[in-house]
Formats: C-alpha cells, structure tokens, sequence
C-alpha cells in the first residue's frame, strides 16, 4: 500500500489547471453514472458513500457500527435533500 502526502501547493496547482481538474470531474461523474445516463441519482450517489465507509472505520481500522445508525446517515438528511429519482444532476 502506498501513501501519497499532498500540500496545500498541489492541490492549487491541480485545481487551478482547469484542463485536468475538468477531466478528473468528468471521469469521476462517468464512473458514478452507472446507468449512463448523464444524471447522477440518489442511488448512484449512496454506493459511493458507502465506499468511503466514514462510520465504519476508525483511522482505518474497522469497528462495529449499528445498521440503525447507518440507516440514519445513508438515508437520512442527505436523501431529503436529493431531488426525486429520475430526476438526479448532471455536470458532465
């Protein structure tokens, strides 16, 4: 496994490069819009969410979290907020 560390420096110059940092948005949409269809929905969205696995590491070590509590984060605030299936954003 490897760890890459980035300064503030490299993250202004990626974000500054429009060309690069459009292609990395783009890429990444493309990759979340499994249906291909230039929407990202609330499902689509809540797989990658689930990846990052927030709640259920600890500083990268796995803890047991209550499907409760996750029910309550996946499907909670951020789901109201979302607009209604079918009708997800599209940037790319």
């Amino acid at each position: 496994m490897s760890v890459e560390i980035l300064d503030g420096a490299t993250i202004v110059n990626f974000l500054e490069d429009e060309e690069a940092f459009n292609a990395q948005i783009c890429d990444r949409f493309a990759h979340l819009d499994s249906d291909h269809d230039g929407r990202l929905s609330y499902g689509e969205m809540l797989k990658e969410l689930q990846c990052l696995r927030l709640l259920e590491t600890h500083f990268g070590v796995d803890v047991e979290t209550d499907p409760d509590d996750l029910a309550l984060v996946y499907d909670g605030p951020g789901r109201r907020q979302f607009p209604e299936e079918g009708c997800g954003v599209g940037i790319c």
